[in-house]
């Protein structure tokens, strides 16, 4: 599983690229993964302070992870949804 700790922002900056923004992607590999894209691609209209809204909470992966993987259902994020991916 691959994380960034920030995303990029929609709007360019001065020097032609764009600054460290609040919503980013995910990326689980390996064999037990089902592929695919899940969660709701963020709007590029509704924007706050120039920043995306992220639409699945990293910890959603955590708790995924660690639920379905692991076998540790009272992790500390399972509050968060599962998502279908393993």
């Amino acid at each position: 599983m691959t994380y960034s700790e920030f995303g990029r922002r929609v709007k360019e900056n001065g020097s032609n690229g764009t600054d460290h923004g609040t919503a980013s992607c995910q990326f689980v590999i390996g064999g037990r993964v089902r592929g695919g894209m899940y969660g709701r691609p963020p709007s590029l209209n509704n924007l706050t302070k120039n920043n995306l809204i992220y639409t699945t909470h990293y910890r959603t992966y955590y708790n995924t992870i660690l639920s379905n993987w692991f076998g540790n259902k009272t992790n500390q994020f399972n509050s968060y949804d599962i998502l279908n991916f393993l």
